[in-house]
């Protein structure tokens, strides 16, 4: 099971909207993207960041008994490193959320990721609001699948 879904799946178990995966599949695009909206919008980057930090400190692959980042593809960690050390920028491209893939893929790769202001590299565009001289970047509330991934649907 990718690490996304797992995670939104926990996620909603723990927001007191328990799923399954029979359920989703029941339930077809229109409840996978009721449980995106559940797990991942409405709340700020840095409260999903926590999140996926929490979830990631206790969460285990299911067939593996691993963390989740202990699971990425060593010889892909090694080429990553070599391309680095001989000065190539490295990027991380997935079918995972920018934010969710943050939280941990520079801990992964023993790296440094885009920084979290940086919302246009990862292809995710987040509203940018700054009450009070904080900045807050708030999460899309009313998602729909484009052809570019996740989009907020006006209104």
């Amino acid at each position: 099971m990718y690490s996304q879904l797992a995670f939104a799946l926990d996620r909603a178990a723990e927001l007191g909207h328990p799923t399954s995966l029979d359920k989703l599949q029941a339930g077809g695009m229109t409840a996978l993207i009721d449980l995106v909206r559940l797990t991942h919008a409405d709340i700020t980057t840095w409260e999903f960041d926590a999140a996926c930090r929490r979830w990631l400190a206790s969460a285990r692959h299911p067939r593996f008994a691993r963390p989740y980042p202990a699971m990425v593809y060593q010889p892909m960690l090694e080429l990553l490193g070599l391309l680095d050390r001989h000065g190539f920028s490295c990027w991380i491209f997935s079918g995972g959320g920018t934010d969710f893939m943050r939280t941990w893929a520079a801990r992964a790769r023993s790296t440094d990721c885009p920084p979290p202001g940086d919302r246009q590299r990862g292809g995710n565009r987040v509203p940018h609001r700054c009450p009070f001289g904080i900045n807050v970047f708030p999460r899309a509330r009313r998602l729909r699948p484009s052809p570019s991934g996740w989009t907020e649907v006006p209104g």
